[in-house]
């Protein structure tokens, strides 16, 4: 399913299934840590200044999600948001920062509260910054 929304996400530059059960959603690209071929995957986000947070929670699994281990490997990815395309390098928020970013995050999405129940996995909060144009 999650591939399904990817694909008709991008194609359709975000105006096709912008939201996930009323949430807004952003596609993330990587490359397959393993097999190098390209993933996209949709993610829940929230905005925070020139910043994308995303959470690596997978439904609350005790599993780490493929696309944030995928991300961590590289550093970088690219997004795709409201039709616009753009290379972003990825960061774990950790401390007082997660904290902060992890109130911004569950305004979005309240029920994240809920998914803290479901496993003893800390989620990685993501921050996706716009990485520099090339030289």
């Amino acid at each position: 399913m999650s591939r399904a929304h990817a694909r008709l996400y991008r194609a359709t530059g975000g105006r096709f299934l912008p939201l996930w059960f009323g949430v807004p959603v952003v596609v993330i690209e990587t490359i397959g840590r393993r097999s190098g071929k390209p993933r996209s995957t949709p993610v829940i986000y929230a905005e925070h200044g020139k910043d994308l947070l995303v959470l690596a929670s997978n439904g609350g699994s005790d599993q780490t999600p493929a696309w944030w281990l995928n991300l961590r490997t590289a550093g970088h990815g690219r997004v795709t948001l409201h039709g616009r395309s753009w290379p972003v390098v990825a960061r774990e928020a950790e401390g007082e920062e997660r904290a902060k970013l992890w109130q911004v995050f569950s305004r979005v999405y309240p029920p994240i509260e809920e998914y803290l129940t479901f496993t003893d996995r800390e989620f990685p909060l993501v921050v996706l910054s716009p990485a520099d144009p090339p030289a």
